[in-house]
């Protein structure tokens, strides 16, 4: 960590008793802080290359909490876009533990049945709670102090230029570089059969298992928000399917849970009539995040599975496109 920023916090809250980082596969440094009192924190530093992605969390987290949705608390944070001094955000820590730590053995594919379906039961009646519990006139991205880019009244007029700023610009720089025209092609052709009469909501664009706290199979709160948008909640949904699905070599045994999300979810807010034809593009977006980060999640991966996992994802990308549905090889995340 920054000495200058250590400095700063210790003066304003005490003395640390200890210091740990975890950074790996994220785009911002990571410090969990404990204090000699006893207090906990979370510290997020970010990056040089900043980007609103880092300034919008503290303003999404702040709205979230005074709507009683269970995020960590802002404690401060500082934005310091095209300055030398670090820009950071400070954070309670929610008491808990992230399912999907591969230190500690808590991957979801190795709970119990038992407590696999309670956690996906749990986590629909938590992404229900966020859409519910928000509505926007517009959809859009949310830039700091929770102002819009790329604000439409169309879903697919927002969301494709949502894609081309991350999945579509991240693959077309990438090891998926050859798949990028092709993909671009698709959703600029497709996304606008996912404008339905659905209002705007609060959308995480990562809700998964990574980005939950849990602690005796109850979600203590959902983290990571800094790619917040206001946007469809079928996104966010089916996005959620596929990485479910995506943790189990056995398509039979990915689909049950992802079943079981649909129904939980569709139990508390029923979807539009078509869904099932929406769910494809979706999922087809949830596979090109995977493609964007892939250099990330994979580096530690050995290079015969790795270039097995890619050549997987490809050939998922092809079915996808062609709307073909095929039982392939998901990558375990």
């Amino acid at each position: 960590m920054n000495e200058e920023l250590k400095d700063r916090i210790e003066d304003k809250y005490g003395s640390l008793r200890s210091l740990d980082s975890d950074s790996v596969g994220m785009a911002h440094d990571i410090f969990f802080l404990e204090f000699q009192d006893g207090k906990e924190m979370v510290l997020k530093v970010g990056g040089e290359d900043l980007g609103f992605r880092f300034e919008r969390e503290p303003y999404v987290l702040d709205w979230l909490a005074d709507a009683n949705l269970s995020v960590p608390e802002v404690v401060e944070f500082e934005i310091n876009r095209g300055e030398e001094e670090l820009s950071y955000l400070l954070m309670d820590k929610i008491e808990g533990q992230n399912i999907n730590s591969y230190s500690e053995g808590r991957k979801f594919k190795f709970l119990s049945e038992r407590a696999k379906e309670k956690l996906v039961n749990e986590s629909a009646k938590q992404l229900n709670s966020i859409h519910n519990s928000t509505s926007y006139p517009n959809f859009g991205a949310f830039r700091a102090k929770m102002e819009k880019q790329y604000e439409s009244n169309r879903w697919s007029e927002t969301l494709l230029q949502i894609l081309r700023k991350n999945e579509l610009g991240g693959i077309e720089k990438g090891e998926f570089s050859h798949l990028h025209s092709k993909a671009e092609s698709f959703l600029k052709e497709n996304l606008s059969q996912l404008n339905t009469d659905s209002r705007p909501v609060m959308v995480h664009q990562d809700f998964s298992f990574k980005n939950m706290i849990v602690q005796g199979g109850e979600i203590r709160a959902v983290i990571d928000w800094e790619r917040a948008i206001s946007g469809h909640r079928e996104l966010d949904l089916f996005k959620f399917e596929r990485s479910i699905s995506s943790k189990f070599r056995t398509k039979s045994i990915g689909e049950k849970y992802g079943e079981l999300l649909i129904q939980k979810y569709q139990s508390e807010h029923s979807l539009e009539s078509g869904w099932e034809e929406r769910r494809n593009i979706y999922m087809l977006i949830s596979l090109l995040q995977t493609m964007w980060t892939y250099d990330d999640w994979s580096k530690n991966i050995p290079q015969k599975i790795r270039k097995k996992i890619k050549e997987n994802m490809e050939k998922e990308f092809e079915n996808r496109v062609s709307k073909r549905q095929t039982d392939i090889f998901q990558h375990m995340e």
